[in-house]
This record gives C-alpha cells, sequence and structure tokens, in this order.
C-alpha cells in the first residue's frame, strides 16, 4: 500500500521501517514514515475522534512550490491548498484501505468480555480464575462448593457462558462471546 503511493507521488520508493507506536497520557498514537519525505502520525483525541497529521519535509515542499520561497504571508498561504491536495491523496489512500478490513462478526469485544466477568464475579480473584481456565481451557467446570459456582450461574443468566451439554456443569462461553475469547488467546 506505501509503496504504491510512493511510486504514484513523486519521490522514490525506499526501505519503510516498522511503524511505532506509543501511549502517551492515555492515549495511543501510531507513526509511520509514507515516504521519504513525508511521515504520518495517527492519534486519539478523545474516544470518538481521531487525528491523521501529515508531516512534509521541505523537500516536498519545495517541490510543491516550484522551488520558490516567499517572506509573506500571503506566499505561504498560497503553498496550503496545493499540500492539502497532496494531503487528501495521502489520507484518503490510507482510509481505503482501513475501511477494507473486515469487521468484526461479533458485536462484542474482549474488553467487554473481561468486563462482563468481572461485574458478575463479585471479587477480583474469581474474575481473573474465571477469565484465566476460560482463555488457557476454554470451558470452565466448577466443584460442588466451589466459590466461582454462584458467578457462573450470573453469566449463564447474562447468556455470556452455556452448558457445554445439556445439564451439565461444564461451561462454555456462548457463540456471541467466542470470537472475542478467541482474541483474548493471542494475549496468553
Amino acid at each position: 500500500m506505501i509503496l504504491v503511493q510512493s511510486k504514484d507521488m513523486f519521490e522514490d520508493s525506499y526501505a519503510i521501517n516498522i511503524p511505532s507506536f506509543r501511549l502517551k497520557r492515555q492515549s495511543p498514537s501510531f507513526k509511520i514514515k509514507l515516504t521519504q519525505y513525508i511521515a504520518l502520525k495517527v492519534y486519539a483525541k478523545t474516544n470518538r475522534r481521531v487525528r491523521f497529521e501529515v508531516k512534509f519535509r521541505d523537500f516536498v515542499i519545495n517541490l510543491q512550490s516550484g522551488n520558490r520561497t516567499s517572506s509573506t504571508i500571503e506566499g505561504i498561504v498560497a503553498l496550503i491548498p496545493k499540500l492539502a491536495s497532496e494531503v487528501a491523496k495521502r489520507v484518503n489512500t490510507l482510509l481505503q484501505s482501513i475501511a477494507a478490513v473486515p469487521v468484526p462478526s461479533s458485536r462484542y469485544t474482549a474488553l467487554q468480555l473481561m468486563h462482563t466477568i468481572t461485574r458478575e464475579a463479585g471479587h477480583p480473584y474469581v474474575a481473573k480464575a474465571i477469565i484465566a481456565t476460560l482463555v488457557s481451557f476454554g470451558r470452565i467446570a466448577p466443584f460442588n462448593n466451589d466459590p466461582i459456582k454462584e458467578a457462573l450461574s450470573r453469566l449463564k443468566d447474562r447468556k455470556v457462558l452455556e452448558p457445554q451439554l445439556p445439564k451439565s456443569s461444564t461451561c462454555v462461553v456462548t457463540e456471541a462471546y467466542r470470537e472475542p475469547l478467541e482474541r483474548l488467546r493471542h494475549f496468553r
């Protein structure tokens, strides 16, 4: 994708480093060099907004301006439409590739699964035991006087868990939570 962009535009392609991912003040950010002279930074502004920043090196600005510099504000402002057009080409291509990623089939996330289990467990150690067992084995079976038995009953009522076989004490996650559980297993 990135190599295609660099061929369509005016720079030569080059070996691209692995993108960087950072968390600053609980806000994730992602940086990658699109080309030798153009870098992209994506970060969350809020839980509903994302900002894309495109940074040009002077070489790109000089190409867009025809190697002419300006000492006036009006001259600098005149460059904005040309640079905005270049940004639009880059970001639109990236947005199209992001939109092409398939949407998960489950309406729940791994975080929602863990949150529901933690909420219904009533105690952090019980929640940790249930989550760890489900992630490790894909099922959970309580003993007669097991402290997690009550929490498993509440999770069955909430349709998070279901019996593996009818009238069985062994429980598995319901169909709606299978994909989130699989995602949790990747972090093991």
